[in-house]
């Protein structure tokens, strides 16, 4: 850090601190945030000016970069609740026939696992499965049956007892 900025970090970095703390949560979150205040102070040492209009500046700066953190946790409180809404949407399939599914996937290769779960669960073509991946359509159509039967047969109950 050049020593301009050190100095200046030195003589006002507790009340920029102090200022940021009242302004978030937590304690961790303010110190996070007068690093962020350092590195664009740092990053804009040329424009700080001298005293006594380097402590305004350093608030100006210690106050965008809050704005910042704000407008962060809201866009992430958001998609929290977006996903909160997408995740209560998923079907779940019974405790029963999932312990007999799962233990029929895990006998097929992970290739072919992914392959059959992308078509049944997520309900994708082929050609889909394919770029999803990497490989020709006609070789997942080839895994997608040859898995499903392997499967299948591992679904199969004897009734006859």
């Amino acid at each position: 850090m050049s020593a301009d900025v050190e100095a200046l970090f030195a003589d006002h970095g507790s009340a920029v601190l102090s200022y940021l703390a009242r302004r978030v949560a937590s304690p961790e979150d303010a110190a996070d945030l007068l690093s962020e205040t350092i590195l664009v102070a740092w990053r804009r040492r040329t424009n700080v000016p001298a005293p006594p209009n380097d402590r305004p500046w350093l608030y100006g700066v210690a106050r965008n970069v809050l704005a910042n953190h704000h407008r962060s946790n809201r866009r992430r409180d958001a998609a929290t609740l977006a996903l909160a809404s997408l995740v209560s949407q998923v079907s779940v399939p019974a405790p029963e026939v999932s312990l007999d599914v799962r233990h029929a996937l895990a006998s097929l290769e992970p290739l072919d696992r992914e392959i059959v779960t992308l078509s049944a669960w997520e309900a994708l073509t082929s050609g889909e499965i394919a770029r999803v991946v990497n490989l020709p359509a006609p070789t997942v159509r080839g895994r997608l049956a040859r898995a499903r039967a392997v499967v299948r047969s591992a679904l199969v109950v004897d009734v006859s007892d």
